[in-house]
């Protein structure tokens, strides 16, 4: 995805930055957490089941990382610094 607009003209962090999970659990499509310097992306295989859903929720939580990057949050369609 990082080859592909928008994310081919952010600058995202390094993957060394990044960890991946993959969890069971049903509450959520994936997440996104910030914790000691470390961006952690969680995708869930129970919710997530098809190829088009990962990207979709990889593409999502990227954002998130993205506007972490940027000091900036989103919540509802509003942006707040951080």
């Amino acid at each position: 995805l990082c080859q592909m607009k928008p994310f081919n003209h952010w600058e995202m962090p390094n993957t060394a930055c990044i960890k991946f999970n993959v969890t069971s659990e049903e509450d959520a499509y994936g997440t996104y957490i910030f914790d000691d310097d470390m961006h952690l992306i969680t995708i869930s295989k129970a919710k997530c089941s098809h190829f088009e859903t990962i990207l979709k929720t990889l593409a999502h939580e990227m954002i998130q990382v993205y506007d972490e990057e940027q000091g900036e949050v989103q919540f509802r369609g509003k942006v707040f610094s951080v």
